[in-house]
């Protein structure tokens, strides 16, 4: 049995519905819990005994949740509080109750190495983190790791790209369902700096299917998860205007403010290693998710879609 930890996320979502597909039994762990889903339990259901036997027929734990966002303005005390502490106390509950558990843990491939490399960043790559968030995702690694040493934590950390997916739409985020609902809706999209920056767009599809993988791999280990190809913010609106058959009204911000938060130039991931580890491949290209995105949104639209 898995148990998903931050299941009502954008790729919390993806994985559940993934996990229905392929018959996976699962339970989700929310902060409040949701009635509308099977074996669903809140933060401090988990945290209590009421959990403990649910717990000790529990394989594999992936931990999704996370109360920040990459670059919102908070500082690294804000970071322990709400992220780092809150992963300690579900890690410690599951280690007391079934120390054979499997820890799958998503960090961010986008954040922890820092920006502008010059080369593909390998696993081994030395950790930079720029942002509180980044810092985060190091320091719960660091704790998988220090578990991994002391109590025999079996553990995979995903290091992803850039996810995206339909269902971010839903979550306030990410430059794809921006640019299609300024596509649609003839507004003006900005970009900050020059423009040449480029991000590896990930399918959530294909990232769920690495998690997949990784829960089920026998030796703990680190994976980069990217689709191997970057895109700059220039070509990306030119592949959204030539989908969606629109075109889109750009507007270029060069003040110091907004450069200051616009460091991240490159950050292009390797992904030899889960390759050869896992198996996996990244199986869809980015045309066919920005389809998917834009179909999902003018559904959404038009009510098709509740």
């Amino acid at each position: 049995m898995i148990g998903v930890i931050g299941a009502n996320g954008f790729v919390g979502r993806a994985l559940l519905a993934h996990y229905e597909t392929t018959g996976v039994d699962f339970y989700t762990v929310t902060r409040a819990g949701n009635k509308h889903q099977r074996k669903a339990l809140s933060q401090d259901e988990f945290l209590g005994s009421g959990s403990t036997e649910l717990l000790k027929k529990t394989d594999t734990i992936v931990y999704l949740a996370s109360a920040t966002k990459p670059r919102e303005n908070i500082d690294v005390r804000d970071e322990i509080q709400l992220s780092v502490i809150p992963f300690l106390n579900y890690l410690r509950r599951a280690m007391e109750t079934n120390n054979k558990v499997k820890l799958v843990y998503l960090s961010s491939g986008g954040q922890v190495y820092g920006t502008d490399h010059k080369k593909n960043i390998v696993e081994s790559t030395l950790l930079s983190p720029e942002t509180p968030y980044g810092w985060g995702k190091e320091a719960v690694e660091k704790t998988i790791e220090y578990y991994s040493r002391t109590n025999g934590l079996r553990y995979a950390i995903l290091r992803p790209s850039n996810p995206i997916g339909a269902h971010q739409v839903f979550h306030s985020f990410g430059v794809l369902p921006k640019l299609i609902e300024c596509a649609y809706n003839r507004r003006q999209f900005e970009i900050i700096g020059s423009g040449n920056s480029s991000r590896d767009y990930l399918d959530v599809e294909d990232l769920c299917s690495a998690i997949e993988l990784a829960a089920k791999h026998p030796a703990s280990g680190v994976w980069n998860v990217g689709s191997g190809h970057e895109t700059s913010i220039y070509d990306l609106i030119q592949l959204v205007e030539r989908i969606t058959k629109k075109n889109i009204k750009v507007a270029i911000n060069t003040s110091q403010e907004q450069l200051e938060n616009a460091k991240q130039d490159r950050t292009p991931l390797d992904i030899t290693k889960i390759r050869a580890d896992l198996g996996w491949e990244p199986k869809i290209d980015l045309d066919t998710s920005i389809r998917r995105i834009a179909n999902f949104y003018q559904d959404l639209q038009s009510g098709k879609i509740a």
